[in-house]
C-alpha cells in the first residue's frame, strides 16, 4: 500500500474514530439533559395548574374546576393527569391513549427513559385542597433523541466525507513533489 493510501486511511479512521467517541458523548448528555428538562417542566407546569385552580377549589366550583383540569391536560401533553380534592373526595382523571412510537422500537427497548410524575399539593394557607398528580410520557423524548441522533449521525457522514475529500486533495499536493521524482535506489554505485 502506498504512502498516500496509508495516510488516507489512517486519517479517516482517526476521523471516525474521534467521532465515534463525540457521537456516544453527546448521546449520553443529551439524554440526561431530556430527562432533567422534562421533570423540570412537569414541577413547574404542576405548580402553575396548582395556581390557576386554587381560587376555583376555595369556591368549591366543580364545573370550573373540570375545564381547567381539561385545559390544562390538553396544553400540557401529559400521559395523565388525576386532581383529587380533599374537601368531597372529587376525582378528575384524564388519560391519553398509548400512541404509537415515532422512533425506532430498538431505541425505546433500551429503556433509557421511564415515565415521568410529579404529586403538587395544592394549598390555601395551611389548609391542604387537592393533589394535582401529572404523568408525562417518555415517548416524547424518545422522539427527541431518535431525531437528534439521526441529525447528528447526517452531520457525521457529511464531515466524513468532506474530510475525505479534502485529505486526498491536501495529500496530493504535499505529496506531489516526492512521488514525482525517481526513488533512490539503496546500492549506490
Amino acid at each position: 500500500m502506498s504512502l498516500y493510501r496509508q495516510l488516507v486511511v489512517m486519517a479517516l479512521l482517526l476521523f471516525m474514530l474521534l467521532f465515534t467517541v463525540m457521537y456516544g458523548l453527546h448521546i449520553y448528555l443529551l439524554r440526561n439533559q431530556l430527562a432533567e428538562q422534562q421533570a423540570a417542566t412537569i414541577h413547574h407546569h404542576a405548580s402553575a395548574a396548582g395556581l390557576a385552580l386554587t381560587p376555583y377549589l376555595e369556591t368549591d366550583n366543580s364545573s370550573a374546576l373540570e375545564r381547567v383540569v381539561h385545559t390544562v391536560f390538553e396544553k400540557g401533553g401529559y400521559h395523565t393527569l388525576v386532581l383529587h380534592v380533599f374537601a368531597n373526595e372529587f376525582h378528575i382523571r384524564q388519560e391519553l391513549p398509548v400512541q404509537p412510537s415515532k422512533a425506532p422500537r430498538w431505541l425505546v427497548q433500551l429503556g433509557w427513559f421511564e415515565n415521568t410524575s410529579y404529586r403538587h399539593t395544592i394549598t390555601s394557607g395551611w389548609l391542604q385542597l387537592a393533589e394535582l398528580t401529572l404523568v408525562a410520557d417518555a415517548e416524547s423524548l424518545y422522539q427527541q433523541l431518535w431525531y437528534q441522533m439521526r441529525y447528528l449521525a447526517g452531520v457525521g457522514i457529511i464531515g466524513l466525507l468532506l474530510v475525505w475529500g479534502l485529505l486526498g486533495v491536501g495529500l496530493r499536493l504535499l505529496l506531489l513533489p516526492y512521488l514525482s521524482q525517481p526513488l533512490l535506489s539503496q546500492h549506490s554505485g
